[in-house]
């Protein structure tokens, strides 16, 4: 049992990752409706996230603030439905609090928060949501802990297709987005973007006195970050593309319409190897569910390549990197 929040009227819920764990076909009750059947489409294990499609629309979605604007002290709201085991019953709640601390991934809040909140919307006093309880420390008394509603936001976008909810009162500048993401089903690209699309480099990797070349393909755009290697049937062994992107960023990637079981390492401004995570193709790459692979680690740059490329190649985090872009 857990809380969740509508993002789209035509049936997209966010909530906690871990109230799934146990496995089964998650059920939505809905205030004032039947109980309405959902599954899951992308879930984020670092940040425990899932994001569900509720079978049927017409329901109402919140607004979406901007957790960037917080600040220690400000007042919250948390909304849920703790359990109330021994009352044996089930009820909605509403708990209020303040901004403890802004951690990297995380807001601190001393709001109260139970079993079954989990996944509820933390808002700020305007009525927008601008972040996700997952976690509470149980040895402590009001040490509560929310995930940052900006950090959701390129996902949201990608599934819902359109901008999620958003407060018109303050504008948001739209964070990068560095999932590969699909639009409406059509045919299949060539395996090889467009040169308008991605530009073309050559990566060298120094480690321990070695180099390893790589031919790349560049994404700096939107357009081209959100194309990714998505319908890729193969990438050869010395490519991959390289994602570029504006400022340091924490957002993770996913695997939808991608064919291809991939490896990602995230680089910082210096060019330098921070992380790496191996990708595995989703059971169905157009409707999923999917993983989310989130860095712990802030990047300014993504290198897909196939999947074992470092590990074949003794590339691990502290190498470093060299783009160099052909005349």
């Amino acid at each position: 049992m857990g809380s969740g929040f509508v993002v789209d009227a035509n049936g997209f819920v966010v909530t906690a990752k871990h109230i799934f764990d146990s496995g089964g076909r998650p059920n939505v009750l809905v205030p004032g409706q039947a109980t309405k059947r959902a599954s899951i489409v992308a879930s984020d294990r670092n940040l425990d996230i899932a994001v569900l499609k509720v079978n049927g629309g017409g329901l109402k979605a919140l607004e979406l603030g901007a957790s960037g604007s917080l600040r220690q002290g400000d007042e919250i709201i948390v909304m849920g439905y703790p359990r109330v085991d021994a009352l044996g019953a089930y009820d909605s709640t509403v708990t209020r609090g303040i901004v403890s601390s802004m951690r990297r991934d995380l807001i601190q809040i001393d709001a109260a928060l139970n079993p079954g909140n989990s996944g509820g919307p933390v808002l700020n006093l305007r009525g927008e949501v601008v972040g996700v309880a997952v976690a509470k420390l149980r040895e402590a008394v009001g040490i509560n802990f929310a995930v940052p509603i900006d950090r959701l936001k390129p996902l949201l976008r990608t599934l819902i297709g359109q901008p999620v909810a958003q407060a018109p009162a303050r504008p948001l500048p739209a964070p990068p987005a560095p999932m590969p993401t699909s639009a409406p089903a059509r045919p299949s690209p060539p395996q090889l973007g467009p040169p308008s699309l991605f530009g073309r480099g050559n990566l060298n990797i120094y480690q321990d006195g070695r180099k390893v070349a790589l031919n790349v393909e560049i994404a700096k755009t939107p357009e081209a970050r959100a194309q990714g290697l998505m319908f890729r049937k193969s990438l050869p062994e010395n490519g991959g593309m390289l994602f570029v992107f504006d400022e340091e960023s924490s957002y993770g990637f996913w695997m939808k319409d991608t064919l291809i079981p991939l490896s990602i390492g995230f680089i910082d401004s210096r060019w330098h190897l921070l992380q790496i995570l191996d990708m595995k193709v989703a059971p169905d790459p157009v409707n999923g569910p999917f993983d989310i692979y989130t860095p712990e680690v802030k990047y300014r740059y993504a290198l897909e390549v196939n999947q074992g490329f470092f590990q074949r190649n003794g590339i691990t985090p502290g190498a470093r990197l060299e783009l160099v872009i052909p005349k």
